[in-house]
């Protein structure tokens, strides 16, 4: 078993890499509420950004963007967040609320790999 993760989650994120190795790459990962999905979400994140991916964890509510960080730190996770009042500082995985998304995208490098939380909100203009 993948260290930190429920059983469930693991098999999340095995059936997820099998998905990536298939070259498909838009996955939606469905868990209850206190599932998990953050936790697992970064564990993804982590492995990927331990290969050298540039990863971008996006969320719409500072709330989230606070929630996100903190579970990246305990996990050891170098990383930055990209949101207002925050300093510019390029690091291979990047906490993103939307809206300085937004505002920002010419200058945000391209990643590997993109995590929206709260899905359903992807739809929204902005």
């Amino acid at each position: 078993m993948m260290p930190g993760l429920r059983p469930y989650q693991q098999a999340a994120v095995e059936r997820i890499r099998t998905i990536f190795a298939r070259r498909l790459r838009r996955v939606v990962l469905v868990l209850p509420t206190g599932g998990g999905k953050t936790i697992t979400f970064v564990f993804i994140a982590n492995a990927a950004a331990a290969r050298g991916k540039r990863v971008l964890l996006l969320c719409h509510r500072q709330e989230l963007v606070d929630q996100i960080s903190a579970a990246l730190t305990t996990a050891g996770t170098p990383h930055v967040i990209i949101a207002a009042g925050c300093p510019e500082t390029p690091e291979p995985l990047q906490v993103v609320s939307i809206p300085t998304l937004a505002r920002r995208l010419e200058r945000i490098e391209a990643p590997d790999l993109i995590v929206f939380d709260e899905a359903h909100h992807v739809v929204a203009d902005s």
